[in-house]
């Protein structure tokens, strides 16, 4: 399906060893509220940043999360411009063909996009609501990716049980800014509109999702944290981010496997030789071997005779000549 007013253009995730996870940092997870509206301030248009032109949907995300941050922080709504978004997008992916979320993310963090420069930001458990939902409701908002179907590709998501199947070249990436536990739906910003995804939509197509955190200090001030949350360990890794990356001496290289000696063809029989068969009672040999079996068999039949309650063998041997 083609819209040439809506343009996807996220890459397949990217993994970094060196990202900090969600789950690390919350101790105990409480039970987020029923409902959260981080939303309703932002009016129905948001404006496209440029995605309505160019594949640019890991950017515009960040600015979409920029105006809901504002809208609640009481300074008025910051909606960042076109050329702006487009700037930061620009540098990531000169050519417009799209951006890898963690790579928008790092460059947010550490250049900023429109001014805007978050603090850190932790990867949520893929497809994981109750993450999902403490994100949105201590952070104001969830950064997603998403494989999208090649049906309603460009909306509507609010589908209830969604079947088809994931498309990684379908990749988009937006901001969740409120959910409703009474309807089991977020509220997505993306294509300059607020609309309503499932939480079956969001677990069955979302491929990496991150909650970023853009003044650390103010939420934990505000007294809006996420109870549990350990500060003190998050502040400890952002310390270490730009520690070089220790690599693993790489292993010994194994010895060389010896070559294999000895034959190399199968056995073969070449002729078969004498055939002997040798008398036994009670484990003993009883003289020099037949080469007779009928003389053996009689040889054994007298034992039988005068040890009736002795155990007889006849042990039969045969040679052959192999190369």
């Amino acid at each position: 399906m083609i819209n040439t007013m809506k343009h996807l253009g996220k890459h397949p995730k990217k993994t970094d060893h060196r990202t900090l996870m969600f789950a690390r940092y919350m101790l105990k997870l409480p039970a987020p509220y029923l409902v959260v509206d981080h939303a309703s301030k932002l009016g129905t248009s948001i404006g496209m940043m440029g995605n309505d032109k160019y594949g640019d949907c890991t950017v515009a995300a960040a600015g979409h999360q920029i105006q809901s941050w504002t809208a609640y922080s009481g300074d008025g709504i910051l909606t960042l411009s076109d050329a702006a978004i487009l700037a930061a997008y620009k540098v990531l992916s000169a050519n417009d063909d799209g951006a890898y979320m963690l790579d928008v993310l790092n460059y947010w963090r550490k250049t900023g996009i429109g001014g805007d420069k978050i603090e850190a930001f932790v990867e949520t458990g893929t497809g994981d609501l109750t993450q999902a939902k403490l994100a949105i409701e201590y952070f104001g908002s969830l950064y997603i990716g998403m494989s999208l179907p090649d049906t309603n590709t460009f909306g509507p998501w609010n589908v209830l049980e969604p079947t088809w199947k994931p498309n990684p070249n379908n990749g988009h990436c937006v901001a969740l800014v409120g959910y409703d536990d009474t309807k089991k739906m977020f509220k997505v910003c993306t294509w300059g509109e607020v609309w309503d995804m499932s939480y079956a939509w969001y677990q069955k197509y979302v491929d990496e999702s991150y909650a970023v955190l853009n003044d650390i200090e103010l939420s934990k001030a505000s007294g809006k944290s996420p109870e549990g949350f350990d500060w003190t360990a998050l502040q400890d890794d952002l310390n270490h981010i730009g520690d070089p990356v220790v690599v693993p001496p790489a292993p010994p290289t194994p010895p060389p496997t010896p070559p294999v000696t000895g034959p190399t063809s199968p056995l073969v029989i070449t002729a078969f030789g004498s055939v002997k068969w040798s008398v036994w009672l009670d484990g003993a040999s009883q003289g020099a071997a037949h080469v007779d079996q009928l003389e053996a068999i009689q040889h054994a039949d007298q034992l039988r005779w005068k040890n009736p309650k002795s155990h007889i063998e006849i042990q039969h041997t045969a040679v052959y000549k192999v190369k």
